[in-house]
């Protein structure tokens, strides 16, 4: 999992390159999809979302965003909800946002 605000989530900058520029995707600007997401508890998998797991974010798989906010997880469909490609993690800027390749 990675600590980091919600809010720096959806407007990180960063763009994830590979070998060539068909291989880069970049974070898809998200904040006005925040609405969208899907509220799934306290508990994600025995994992509780309280004041030590406030702010902490993951991918759930390929396409699900997942974030701790005010005591309940919440999901989002990064393909579903935000049109993008997929949900990556940055290990480098230590985010978690939903990327567009370019």
């Amino acid at each position: 999992m990675k600590w980091t605000l919600l809010t720096c989530l959806f407007l990180a900058s960063v763009v994830v390159g590979c070998n060539s520029d068909e291989d880069k995707a970049e974070p898809q600007s998200a904040e006005q999809y925040v609405s969208l997401a899907a509220g799934y508890g306290a508990d994600y998998d025995g994992l509780i979302c309280d004041w030590y797991t406030e702010g902490q974010a993951f991918c759930a798989d390929d396409t699900t965003f997942v974030y701790c906010s005010l005591g309940e997880w919440w999901m989002l469909d990064c393909v579903d909800d935000l049109g993008a490609d997929f949900c990556g993690e940055d290990d480098v800027d230590d985010t978690v946002d939903c990327y567009v390749w370019i």
